[in-house]
Protein backbone atom coordinates (compact mmCIF):
# COMPACT_ATOMS: atom_id res chain seq x y z
CA UNK A 1 0.00 0.00 0.00
CA UNK A 2 1.37 3.46 -0.85
CA UNK A 3 0.17 6.95 0.01
CA UNK A 4 0.05 9.74 -2.52
CA UNK A 5 0.01 12.35 0.22
CA UNK A 6 1.44 11.47 3.60
CA UNK A 7 1.44 14.08 6.35
CA UNK A 8 4.25 13.45 8.79
CA UNK A 9 3.83 13.13 12.53
CA UNK A 10 4.65 16.84 12.81
CA UNK A 11 2.27 18.07 10.13
CA UNK A 12 0.93 21.52 10.81
CA UNK A 13 -2.73 22.33 11.28
CA UNK A 14 -4.55 22.46 7.98
CA UNK A 15 -6.55 20.47 5.42
CA UNK A 16 -5.18 17.31 3.79
CA UNK A 17 -6.25 14.80 1.15
CA UNK A 18 -5.08 11.19 1.13
CA UNK A 19 -5.73 8.10 -0.98
CA UNK A 20 -4.49 4.53 -0.85
CA UNK A 21 -2.74 2.92 -3.80
CA UNK A 22 -2.45 -0.87 -3.80
CA UNK A 23 0.14 -2.32 -6.14
CA UNK A 24 -0.71 -5.46 -8.07
CA UNK A 25 0.69 -8.71 -6.74
CA UNK A 26 0.46 -12.27 -7.97
CA UNK A 27 -2.85 -12.80 -6.24
CA UNK A 28 -4.35 -9.28 -6.31
CA UNK A 29 -5.13 -6.59 -8.85
CA UNK A 30 -3.90 -3.04 -8.29
CA UNK A 31 -6.40 -0.65 -6.81
CA UNK A 32 -6.47 3.08 -6.07
CA UNK A 33 -9.00 4.61 -3.68
CA UNK A 34 -10.59 8.00 -4.12
CA UNK A 35 -9.13 10.91 -2.16
CA UNK A 36 -10.36 11.35 1.41
CA UNK A 37 -10.12 14.75 3.07
CA UNK A 38 -9.25 15.38 6.69
CA UNK A 39 -8.33 18.34 8.83
CA UNK A 40 -5.73 18.77 11.55
CA UNK A 41 -7.35 21.42 13.76
CA UNK A 42 -5.44 24.04 15.68
CA UNK A 43 -4.98 23.30 19.38
CA UNK A 44 -6.82 25.74 21.69
CA UNK A 45 -4.78 27.21 24.55
CA UNK A 46 -5.17 30.17 26.91
CA UNK A 47 -2.32 31.96 28.65
CA UNK A 48 -2.62 34.50 31.49
CA UNK A 49 0.09 37.04 32.25
CA UNK A 50 1.50 36.30 35.71
CA UNK A 51 0.54 38.88 38.34
CA UNK A 52 3.42 40.80 39.93
CA UNK A 53 3.54 42.99 43.02
CA UNK A 54 5.99 44.67 45.34
CA UNK A 55 6.07 47.10 48.24
CA UNK A 56 6.60 50.74 47.25
CA UNK A 57 10.32 51.52 47.01
CA UNK A 58 10.34 54.50 44.64
CA UNK A 59 11.37 52.44 41.60
CA UNK A 60 9.23 51.11 38.75
CA UNK A 61 7.81 47.61 38.68
CA UNK A 62 8.16 46.56 35.05
CA UNK A 63 6.32 43.59 33.57
CA UNK A 64 8.41 40.42 33.38
CA UNK A 65 7.82 38.20 30.33
CA UNK A 66 5.97 35.52 32.31
CA UNK A 67 2.61 33.85 31.83
CA UNK A 68 0.79 30.69 32.89
CA UNK A 69 -1.08 28.21 30.72
CA UNK A 70 -4.63 28.27 32.12
CA UNK A 71 -6.61 26.30 29.53
CA UNK A 72 -5.54 23.53 27.17
CA UNK A 73 -2.07 22.05 26.81
CA UNK A 74 0.95 22.24 24.57
CA UNK A 75 2.10 19.30 22.48
CA UNK A 76 4.83 17.38 24.31
CA UNK A 77 8.19 19.03 23.63
CA UNK A 78 6.70 22.42 22.69
CA UNK A 79 7.64 25.47 24.73
CA UNK A 80 6.12 28.93 24.96
CA UNK A 81 7.80 32.31 25.36
CA UNK A 82 6.00 35.54 26.14
CA UNK A 83 6.23 39.27 25.67
CA UNK A 84 4.48 41.37 28.32
CA UNK A 85 4.22 45.13 28.76
CA UNK A 86 3.31 47.42 31.62
CA UNK A 87 4.92 49.46 34.35
CA UNK A 88 3.87 51.07 37.61
CA UNK A 89 5.87 53.06 40.17
CA UNK A 90 3.47 54.54 42.73
CA UNK A 91 0.53 53.16 44.67
CA UNK A 92 -1.76 55.87 43.30
CA UNK A 93 -5.52 55.56 43.43
CA UNK A 94 -5.86 51.83 42.84
CA UNK A 95 -2.33 50.55 43.33
CA UNK A 96 -2.41 48.41 40.19
CA UNK A 97 -2.31 48.51 36.40
CA UNK A 98 -2.69 45.93 33.65
CA UNK A 99 0.17 43.65 32.76
CA UNK A 100 -0.55 43.15 29.07
CA UNK A 101 0.32 39.80 27.50
CA UNK A 102 1.38 41.18 24.10
CA UNK A 103 2.50 38.04 22.31
CA UNK A 104 3.02 34.31 22.68
CA UNK A 105 5.47 32.27 20.60
CA UNK A 106 5.39 28.48 20.68
CA UNK A 107 8.34 26.44 19.42
CA UNK A 108 9.26 22.83 18.88
CA UNK A 109 13.01 23.01 19.36
CA UNK A 110 14.00 25.97 17.19
CA UNK A 111 10.97 25.65 14.84
CA UNK A 112 8.15 28.15 15.32
CA UNK A 113 4.87 26.20 15.56
CA UNK A 114 2.71 29.08 16.85
CA UNK A 115 0.43 28.87 13.80
CA UNK A 116 -0.75 25.42 14.97
CA UNK A 117 -2.41 26.94 18.04
CA UNK A 118 -5.49 29.11 18.63
CA UNK A 119 -4.08 31.30 21.39
CA UNK A 120 -6.23 33.30 23.80
CA UNK A 121 -4.44 35.82 26.02
CA UNK A 122 -5.55 37.22 29.36
CA UNK A 123 -3.87 40.20 31.01
CA UNK A 124 -2.50 40.05 34.53
CA UNK A 125 -1.83 42.86 36.96
CA UNK A 126 1.08 44.86 38.30
CA UNK A 127 0.54 46.23 41.78
CA UNK A 128 2.38 48.45 44.22
CA UNK A 129 1.61 47.84 47.89
CA UNK A 130 1.79 50.73 50.31
CA UNK A 131 5.01 50.87 52.30
CA UNK A 132 4.23 50.13 55.97
CA UNK A 133 5.45 52.83 58.34
CA UNK A 134 4.27 53.92 61.79
CA UNK A 135 4.73 57.31 63.37
CA UNK A 136 4.09 57.96 67.06
CA UNK A 137 3.29 61.41 68.41
CA UNK A 138 6.19 62.78 70.40
CA UNK A 139 5.58 62.82 74.17
CA UNK A 140 5.40 66.38 75.42
CA UNK A 141 5.54 67.76 78.93
CA UNK A 142 6.61 70.63 81.14
CA UNK A 143 6.70 71.62 84.77
CA UNK A 144 3.56 73.27 86.11
CA UNK A 145 3.72 77.01 85.71
CA UNK A 146 0.02 77.93 85.51
CA UNK A 147 0.08 78.50 81.74
CA UNK A 148 -1.50 76.23 79.16
CA UNK A 149 0.52 73.51 77.48
CA UNK A 150 -0.41 73.06 73.86
CA UNK A 151 0.02 70.00 71.65
CA UNK A 152 2.72 70.42 69.03
CA UNK A 153 2.71 68.60 65.69
CA UNK A 154 5.77 66.39 66.14
CA UNK A 155 6.12 62.66 65.72
CA UNK A 156 8.81 60.00 65.48
CA UNK A 157 9.11 57.13 63.00
CA UNK A 158 8.75 54.05 65.20
CA UNK A 159 8.25 51.25 62.67
CA UNK A 160 9.35 50.73 59.05
CA UNK A 161 11.59 52.87 56.89
CA UNK A 162 11.12 55.61 54.34
CA UNK A 163 12.53 55.30 50.84
CA UNK A 164 15.94 56.96 50.58
CA UNK A 165 15.50 60.70 50.01
CA UNK A 166 11.89 60.75 51.28
CA UNK A 167 10.85 62.49 54.48
CA UNK A 168 7.66 63.30 56.36
CA UNK A 169 6.99 66.98 55.81
CA UNK A 170 4.24 67.58 58.34
CA UNK A 171 2.21 65.94 61.08
CA UNK A 172 -1.12 66.74 62.59
CA UNK A 173 -1.39 65.90 66.26
CA UNK A 174 -4.39 66.66 68.42
CA UNK A 175 -5.09 66.91 72.12
CA UNK A 176 -6.54 69.22 74.74
CA UNK A 177 -4.49 72.15 76.10
CA UNK A 178 -3.98 71.75 79.86
CA UNK A 179 -3.11 74.26 82.54
CA UNK A 180 -3.23 71.93 85.55
CA UNK A 181 -1.11 68.92 86.44
CA UNK A 182 -2.20 65.74 84.61
CA UNK A 183 -1.77 63.67 81.57
CA UNK A 184 -3.50 63.63 78.16
CA UNK A 185 -3.38 60.38 76.26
Amino acid sequence: MGMSSKPGSTSPAGNYSVRAVFAATTNYNSYTTSYKNFTISKRNVTFRATDQSKTYDGTALTAANTATLTTGSLVSGHTATFSCTGTITNYGTTGWTSKVLSSVTIKSGSTDVTSNYNISKTNGSLSINKRPVTYTATTQGKNYDGSAMYVYDTATLTSGTLVSGHYASSFSCSGTARTDVGRNT
